[in-house]
């Protein structure tokens, strides 16, 4: 949610007319920032749209918990067709293949790396 200009007051405004704020705040489920010389300050909402937001927090982190919880373990290349199984399961891919074996020599060995003369 992004805030509108209409929507930041300062806390003098906000002193004096108190009881109209509330009322606002009840009405829109809008936030209220208010401001002290000029700089945003606190940010003012109802306790519905708090709860609500509350809400969608935990909502979140449950869900969160859930997919780190279903997450494949780390990639090791032997687990390789492991990895692919899983992913091809969860997307519902059906095709299987062998994925082709990887040289275990570094990459070191393979370049020369003695100074041309």
């Amino acid at each position: 949610m992004t805030l509108n200009v209409n929507s930041i007051r300062s806390l003098t405004d906000f002193r004096r007319r108190s009881k109209d704020y509330v009322e606002e705040l009840q009405k829109t489920n809008d936030p209220i920032v208010l401001t002290v010389n000029g700089e945003a300050a606190v940010v003012l909402q109802s306790a519905t749209a708090f709860q609500s937001q509350q809400d969608r927090i935990l909502q979140l982190e449950i869900e969160l918990n859930q997919l780190k919880q279903q997450r494949p373990t780390p990639y090791q290349s032997s687990d390789a067709n492991n990895l692919v199984a899983t992913i091809s399961q969860r997307f519902s891919v059906f095709q299987e293949f062998e994925l082709p074996q990887v040289s275990r020599e570094p990459i070191r060995e393979a370049i020369d790396f003695s100074e041309e003369s």
